[in-house]
């Protein structure tokens, strides 16, 4: 067994001291975290005041995020996976995110001070519209 070179850690419980990172990077993660609003506040916790965290969702909610899954589990909607090249399945999405509520709902109540969207198109012919966010601690 060899200590992979990449740490695998849960999003939710990071192992890095605070104030650490002046920028995190995520890509199509966020609507994968079972508890999106404790992943936005471990990465708030984790980067220096100022840092920023650019990520990246699919916007695939209309007017308000949707909770398909609660943090405690709880399915309230019907199972939706996302393409994943490691598992058949794909991977599971337990949060379908709206640009209506994303700052109010998830990242100023993380502790983040701002968000602005960096860029938002399609990237792909068979996903979602991809927006990239930069939110500033």
């Amino acid at each position: 067994n060899e200590t992979p070179l990449i740490p695998h850690m849960d999003l939710t419980n990071l192992m890095f001291l605070d104030n650490t990172f002046s920028i995190v990077l995520s890509e199509h993660v966020m609507e994968h975290v079972q508890d999106p609003i404790r992943g936005f506040k471990e990465i708030c916790r984790i980067l220096k005041p100022g840092g920023r965290f650019i990520f990246s969702i699919p916007l695939q909610a209309k007017n308000r995020s949707v909770v398909r899954v609660t943090p405690e589990g709880k399915k309230l909607l019907k199972d939706f996976y996302h393409l994943d090249p490691l598992r058949d399945k794909g991977v599971l999405v337990y949060t379908d995110f709206a640009i209506d509520d994303l700052e109010s709902k998830y990242i100023k109540k993380s502790g983040f001070r701002k968000l602005k969207i960096i860029n938002s198109k399609n990237h792909s012919t068979n996903a979602f519209p991809t927006t990239f966010f930069e939110a500033v601690k």
